[in-house]
């Protein structure tokens, strides 16, 4: 695993290691620190995947010759960290089949990046609800409208304990995702090694 990627699953770690194994005998008012946690544990950690996936597909720009060409190999390498998360996991997933993920793993992946866009790019969504709900509080009323025995909505669901399922979750799918990396980056070191220590022995 890159340093990178390391400090922020350790970070993320933290964070979910503060967490309960059960939020049952939670109330709502002591939920407020812990979705904290959460939210910190799901961005956390696909952030750590993100930068382990960006360095995967980094071309080897350092060996292009002759070197004057660098900086366009460079650009281009950039263009393709812009690509979406998913279609960049895909591709790894795709290319490196050693890693051996199950579609139930990647599927894993796939949903931590799903926790993490709906933290950082939440959308309205519509809601309906018995006629007394008190989920309609506090909305503006140009977005609270009766139909019959129920009031239909628009509004941002809001934080809650399902987040912190959420961070459970993300937090398992990066550790396997950055561990299956690094094993296999760990057998490709031992294998140099081993090569490295044969062609140094000295012949007969």
């Amino acid at each position: 695993m890159n340093p990178h990627s390391d400090t922020l699953l350790t970070l993320a770690r933290e964070h979910f290691n503060s967490l309960p194994e059960s939020i049952a005998s939670f109330e709502n008012e002591y939920l407020t620190p812990l979705v904290g946690h959460a939210l910190e544990a799901i961005i956390l950690s696909a952030a750590a995947v993100e930068s382990a996936v960006n360095l995967e597909i980094a071309p080897p720009v350092t060996s292009v010759h002759p070197t004057k060409r660098r900086p366009l190999f460079a650009e281009m390498a950039e263009l393709a960290y812009r690509a979406s998360v998913r279609m960049k996991v895909a591709f790894v997933i795709k290319h490196r089949q050693d890693l051996q993920f199950t579609k139930g793993e990647t599927k894993a992946v796939h949903h931590l990046f799903d926790c993490r866009n709906r933290i950082i790019h939440p959308k309205p969504e519509y809601r309906e609800y018995p006629a007394e709900s008190p989920h309609t509080d506090g909305l503006p009323p140009e977005h609270v409208e009766a139909c019959g025995s129920c009031l239909s909505v628009m509004s941002m669901t809001g934080m809650s304990s399902s987040v912190i399922n959420d961070a459970r979750s993300s937090f398992e799918a990066a550790e396997m995702f950055l561990g299956r990396l690094s094993q296999r980056k760990n057998r490709r070191a031992k294998r140099l090694e081993a090569s490295d220590a044969g062609a140094s022995q000295p012949q007969p």
